[in-house]
């Protein structure tokens, strides 16, 4: 009897608690966005560029909030050690994005940065895929961080 009443009691708080995702309901948000100027890495600023008009709003243009956006990238491959040949072992791989977002004529800047430490890996064409798997994801990452900033403003 008591492990039912406890039972009960868990099941309740447990679904009452108010708990709902953050993204669940993102392609509905009511914001258009205008990309108005970015440079930097091609690669990463075309992701990047994808990936937000992706997330435009589906409301009605009268009805949407704009932002407007400027993105500057800088993608630096580093080497982080070498062997006691000289070669390069690893490689750190850093993106630094700087993100203005202007609404209603008001202007924040944020800076966001990636870091990854990359093997070397003897295969030139393997490497190049994988670096290039490495910068989407830096790419991904950035966008949803800018779309994190926008449905918080």
């Amino acid at each position: 009897m008591i492990k039912k009443n406890i039972l009960f009691v868990l099941f309740f708080i447990l679904t009452s608690c108010g708990f709902s995702p953050i993204h669940i309901n993102q392609n509905y948000l009511n914001y258009d966005l205008k990309i108005i100027n970015i440079k930097g890495d091609i690669e990463i600023n075309n992701i990047i560029k994808s990936n937000l008009t992706t997330k435009k709003s589906k409301a009605q243009s009268g009805q949407k909030e704009l932002f407007e956006i400027e993105i500057d990238t800088d993608y630096q491959r580093r080497i982080f050690s070498k062997n006691l040949a000289g070669t390069a072992d690893n490689y750190q791989l850093n993106v630094l994005a700087k993100v203005s977002i202007t609404n209603n004529n008001i202007k924040k800047d944020y800076i966001f940065k990636e870091t990854f430490l990359m093997k070397n890996i003897n295969d030139q064409f393997e490497q190049t895929q994988y670096e290039k798997n490495i910068k989407n994801n830096f790419a991904n990452s950035i966008s949803e961080k800018i779309i994190s900033k926008i449905q918080l403003e």
